[in-house]
């Protein structure tokens, strides 16, 4: 029984594409324990910080729902199904738009098509993302106080980053190097940033914030061209 179940287990690895070979063999290198490589490879990173040392929230009391992440570092909680954030104890908003989808459903409500890839969650995530981080700081993510001083940075991007659909809007920028994930304005082409040579504007609420984002955004060398 156990050489046919390690011959099933060989012959779906070989199906498997290299690079998520090589993702499932790093991550079970760097783990310590199987809590924490069921970790990596169902949760993954926090969308936040960076950091792997997440969980999902199946045996968290009070919230017991496998299809939520918590990470452990910076306190992160965010929906694994859609990546929207979310507050402690609460269902994520984009389940009350699959209820009231209009799509073909099967016995069990499902419709088939992924949260990530449904265009009305996308389009919820869209106006929900603009509000949360509308008065936001790009760097630390505290909430910027209305009528105080906000430190903004513009940056162009390099060619190639198609972004004209996203004027306006709020996007989320993945560093890649400091594993850190910032919100930035795409600027709309009649704005003054845009006049100036910038594609995305970034809002911090204080100097050190701001001299800190741009100090990390300019080791992005792939995506940003020049920053000021």
């Amino acid at each position: 029984m156990r050489e046919d179940k390690g011959e099933q287990f060989y012959e779906a690895w070989e199906t498997l594409p290299e690079e998520i070979r090589d993702y499932l063999k790093k991550a079970f290198e760097e783990s310590l324990t199987e809590e924490q490589f069921i970790s990596a490879v169902m949760v993954g990173e926090c969308p936040k910080c960076g950091s792997a040392n997440t969980v999902d929230c199946d045996e968290i009391q009070g919230i017991e729902d496998a299809t939520l992440g918590l990470c452990r570092n910076c306190g992160y909680f965010w929906c694994l199904e859609c990546g929207s954030r979310l507050t402690s104890g609460i269902a994520c908003g984009h389940w009350k738009i699959c209820d009231e989808c209009g799509e073909e459903k099967d016995e069990f409500g499902d419709c088939g098509i992924p949260a990530w890839e449904c265009e009305h969650i996308e389009k919820w995530l869209e106006k929900d993302s603009t509000t949360e981080f509308k008065n936001t700081c790009a760097w630390c993510g505290k909430t910027i106080p209305e009528n105080s001083e906000v430190f903004g940075l513009g940056a162009k991007i390099r060619h190639g980053f198609d972004i004209k659909d996203k004027e306006g809007k709020i996007i989320q920028l993945s560093l890649v190097l400091t594993n850190k994930t910032v919100p930035a304005i795409v600027t709309t082409s009649d704005s003054e940033a845009k006049r100036e040579g910038y594609d995305l504007m970034f809002m911090t609420c204080s100097q050190r914030c701001a001299k800190s984002l741009k100090k990390t955004l300019q080791k992005e060398k792939e995506i940003i061209d020049r920053i000021s």
